[in-house]
């Protein structure tokens, strides 16, 4: 299965991927992003993919980036950041 997601064109249809454990979430992860996806750069990558697991679960140093905790608080400092700017 990695195969075939690492081998998928560019394109604007979505993977959901699932597997029985969040290591083995985080191990098809790391593999995706350390070996690319074909024609998607690295940082395109990061903007990518979601990682949605347990509330209580963390994930790793490497993958928080990926977390849906982390984009969220990222994309609510941007818009807290854009309203300061604004107001000013």
């Amino acid at each position: 299965m990695l195969a075939m997601i690492l081998q998928r064109p560019e394109s604007d249809k979505k993977i959901h991927l699932c597997a029985p454990s969040n290591s083995a979430v985080d191990e098809i992860l790391l593999r995706i992003m350390n070996k690319g996806l074909i024609g998607i750069p690295n940082d395109k990558l990061q903007q990518m993919i979601i990682r949605v697991g347990a509330s209580n679960y963390k994930a790793p140093d490497d993958l928080k980036s990926l977390d849906i905790k982390s984009k969220i608080q990222k994309f609510a400092n941007k818009e807290a950041e854009l309203r300061l700017y604004t107001e000013i």
